[in-house]
């Protein structure tokens, strides 16, 4: 499932493999906020685990990127039945992701999700799940069509200090469950 476009000779664009580290590290590189949960082995692993493959697509035009990792999977039923032909997801890996890029220039990424578009039409995809990084802005570089939601609270626990310190910071429901396991041995 690789490929390799331009629009307009303004965006150049790639698919690139997991299993090219050295692409996925270069597209990584020109860009901040990368983490883990960008990277190529923890990508191979997580497409492992869900029978799919890992991929990351990269645009650029005029010096702005933009990176989004994904796996690919393919649909096996609809509903109760056999995917009449062959039809294909995505979702990020397990964890934090989302896409990156250099730019907030909504034009630089109307046009470079167009790669996008292009791409998954012809390689037959038909939905995307994404889980955003809550550490970052992440979701402001999200395709233009991308409904965002809610699902849930994600706590952040400084863990430098002692452990006094620690637990001070705790609510009552959770200091009495360590308590009670501390009880317990």
């Amino acid at each position: 499932m690789t490929a390799e476009g331009s629009l307009l000779t303004r965006v150049r664009w790639k698919i690139v493999p997991a299993e090219d580290e050295a692409n996925w590290r270069r597209a990584l590189a020109r860009l901040s906020g990368a983490d883990v949960y960008d990277e190529p082995a923890y990508q191979r692993a997580t497409a492992r685990h869900v029978h799919g493959q890992a991929y990351a697509y990269v645009a650029e035009a005029a010096g702005a990127h933009l990176f989004h990792s994904f796996i690919v999977r393919p649909i096996e039923t609809v509903g109760n039945k056999p995917a009449p032909r062959a039809l294909y997801d995505l979702e990020t890996a397990y964890g934090y992701g989302g896409p990156l890029a250099s730019a907030r220039d909504p034009d630089f990424l109307k046009d470079a999700w167009a790669g996008f578009d292009a791409w998954c039409r012809a390689g037959r995809v038909v939905t995307e799940f994404l889980r955003f990084h809550p550490l970052g802005a992440r979701k402001d570089f999200a395709h233009p069509g991308t409904r965002i939601w809610r699902d849930r609270e994600t706590v952040v626990v400084p863990l430098d200090g002692d452990d006094e310190a620690l637990e001070a910071g705790y609510s009552d429901a959770q200091s009495r469950n360590l308590r009670t396991a501390r009880n317990a041995g």
